[in-house]
């Protein structure tokens, strides 16, 4: 098939983004839905006008930001063709601070679930088809390097904005410089969060937003590679760690049931922090296993 990436940057569009977020938080949470509203009819014209000349057989979404749900049902009504939406994140989180996010699912004609738990509740929103598709390595991407073990323990994260997410990973890494552990963490903004957790101040942090081929490099030179999950996600693992796999290199990820049903035993998981601390001991001392496994 023939097919076509296409998305815009231009920084004029997101000026409706700027003034939500300042009234979402202000006691006019009304007019900023009303905003969003706007936003995403404004962000989405140049989708539409580039969908009428490119006239697709099928409009796959993988980032839904800058399409709103009537313009999802403006392109099936007109064009008749399919609308597949490949879905991220869990709707009864996400809809939270995003109602249009709900919208989304009564509208496309396919979805792909990235989460084999969300879909009962996706199916109480409409009458499209749903398909389990989980996450998967780039290959070209990540695969194993001949590079020299530097680091112990490694975590690459993201900790730009304050989540539950975010609370999680700190919680977890609070633990590990608790027990003396040294851990090598590439995670943008984390600063940010001395003041919660302030032992991770002993991490040896990289305050930095990596690129695939520097996550692969960081990946192949680490002993043990941390991956931890969204706790949106209930049942599948993170692209995290089936990146974490392709590139040939030893994890201890958190458990989720469809791990070991995608990836078999190769993946140590832990569902406690003491059994986390335990595993990491373990591994550390024991490269051979390490090796087996990665």
């Amino acid at each position: 098939h023939e097919s076509e990436r296409f998305y815009f940057r231009n920084p004029k569009l997101h000026w409706p983004d700027y003034l939500y977020k300042i009234f979402v938080r202000s006691p006019f949470q009304t007019q900023a839905l009303k905003l969003q509203y706007l936003g995403k009819n404004y962000k989405g014209r140049p989708y539409w006008e580039k969908i009428i000349r490119y006239k697709p057989d099928l409009l796959m979404i993988v980032h839904f930001n800058a399409i709103s749900p009537l313009l999802v049902k403006k392109i099936r009504e007109t064009l008749s063709i399919p609308v597949a939406w490949w879905v991220m994140a869990d709707n009864a989180a996400v809809s939270r601070f995003d109602p249009f996010y709900g919208d989304l699912h009564t509208y496309c004609s396919h979805l792909f679930a990235a989460d084999e738990s969300w879909i009962s509740s996706i199916k109480l929103l409409g009458s499209a088809k749903i398909v389990y598709l989980p996450f998967a390595a780039d290959l070209s991407l990540y695969y194993p390097m001949s590079l020299e073990k530097k680091y112990d323990i490694g975590l690459v994260a993201n900790f730009s904005s304050q989540s539950p997410t975010i609370i999680h990973k700190g919680l977890i890494l609070q633990k590990l410089c608790r027990e003396g552990f040294k851990v090598r963490a590439v995670a943008r903004g984390l600063k940010r969060f001395f003041n919660l957790f302030p032992e991770l101040e002993k991490l040896d942090l990289v305050d930095e937003f990596y690129q695939p081929p520097q996550v692969n490099e960081m990946y192949n030179q680490t002993k043990i590679t941390l991956a931890v999950n969204n706790p949106q996600a209930k049942s599948d693992p993170a692209v995290r760690v089936v990146e974490v796999a392709a590139s040939g290199n030893f994890q201890l990820a958190e458990y989720r049931e469809n791990t070991e049903k995608l990836m078999g035993d190769s993946v140590v998981q832990f569902r406690t922090l003491d059994e986390l601390i335990a595993q990491v001991k373990f591994y550390l001392a024991n490269d051979g296993e390490r090796a087996r496994l990665a």
